[in-house]
């Protein structure tokens, strides 16, 4: 196991015995969540039940390639239009 996952997980565990709401998700899953709520047109409901955690985990960012669609929905700003 990687060092990254390790520590995402120590840090994700000890905010959960603290009460903190954490998710986690890995990049891919999470993409495939948002995408599926965009297509049933209820994106900005589902990144509101995923805001509700205080600490959101995002595990394997990086070790996939993400096409431009899937980055704009992990974007903060993902209603803005590309110019």
């Amino acid at each position: 196991m990687r060092a990254g996952p390790r520590l995402a997980i120590a840090i994700g565990t000890l905010a959960c015995r603290r009460g903190i709401p954490v998710r986690f998700f890995t990049a891919s899953g999470l993409i495939m969540r948002l995408r599926k709520a965009k297509t049933e047109n209820r994106l900005d409901q589902e990144l509101k039940a995923i805001g509700k955690a205080d600490l959101l985990v995002i595990d394997e960012l990086g070790y996939l390639p993400i096409d431009i669609d899937g980055a704009r929905l992990l974007s903060p700003d993902h209603r803005r239009q590309p110019r």
